[in-house]
């Protein structure tokens, strides 16, 4: 059985390398969102966070046994500065 488990992953692992994310599953997302971007440079940037964060959350859900599932939420194509500012306090 751990044989199985380890191949499975493996496969997992090897189809989330192999992940592409279209111009059009990232505009999806930004329109979920309601994000705007200021230029063709903003958004190859944030699509390309937007890519990394799905090749994980593919790795993630690959995994067997888990009592949850990872999915993308507003914070997918954010920098860390952005999230980190979205749950600072400002006195």
């Amino acid at each position: 059985m751990t044989v199985y488990k380890t191949l499975v992953v493996s496969a997992a692992i090897a189809a989330v390398g192999a992940l592409q994310i279209s111009d059009a599953d990232y505009m999806q997302h930004a329109a979920r969102y309601g994000r705007t971007v200021q230029s063709t440079a903003e958004m190859r940037e944030r699509k390309a966070r937007f890519a990394e964060r799905s090749a994980f959350i593919a790795e993630a859900n690959a995994r067997s046994g888990a009592s949850f599932e990872v999915a993308h939420s507003a914070f997918s194509d954010m920098t860390e500065d952005e999230i980190a500012l979205r749950f600072s306090r400002v006195p």
